[in-house]
């Protein structure tokens, strides 16, 4: 069950990703797109937990995923060179995940939120990425975003997600 915390409309993207960060505090949290900020002082559910992915019904493409606490770099996940492994400690929560470099594809068509753990447990931190979107016409309602707080890395069950639907819209809750 989500619930819904906030809710933008957004431009898209025209092709390219959008850069999407969330700064956990300890009670609070904030969302930013493209550097821009979109919501502020959110209460937390949870305040510590593991860093997942998520996307439903398409390709996602995600850059460099970087969390910081206090400005310095807490953990990064990027290809190292020559590997497949972008995100080397991943764990598939649900779906049938592909890696290739830096894109994950999800080649299960359902329409569900599938989602993988990244391994990395945290609490105040900065966690940011760049996601791209499939710019397909039958894909306009497929998502992408991060999932933060998660209490169990195995579960998406009781964690924040912060998640793009479709090329128009962001929505945050928990």
């Amino acid at each position: 069950q989500f619930n819904g915390q906030g809710y933008a409309k957004i431009e898209p993207p025209d092709g390219s990703a959008h850069s999407l960060r969330v700064v956990s505090g300890e009670g609070s949290y904030a969302v930013y797109l493209d550097g821009e900020q979109l919501a502020v002082d959110l209460p937390l559910f949870s305040n510590s937990g593991h860093i997942g992915l998520i996307t439903s019904k398409a390709e996602a493409s995600f850059g460099s995923i970087r969390a910081a606490s206090n400005g310095q770099p807490s953990a990064s996940f990027s290809a190292p060179a020559a590997s497949n492994d972008f995100f080397g400690d991943i764990e598939t929560i649900s779906g049938e995940w592909l890696q290739e470099g830096t894109k994950l594809s999800q080649i299960n068509e359902a329409t569900y939120d599938f989602s993988i753990s990244t391994g990395v447990f945290a609490g105040l931190y900065t966690l940011e990425t760049e996601i791209a979107l499939p710019d397909d016409p039958d894909l306009q309602d497929a998502g992408g975003g991060i999932l933060f707080h998660m209490p169990e890395r195995s579960s998406r069950t009781g964690a924040h997600m912060v998640r793009f639907t479709g090329q128009d819209s962001l929505i945050w809750g928990y």
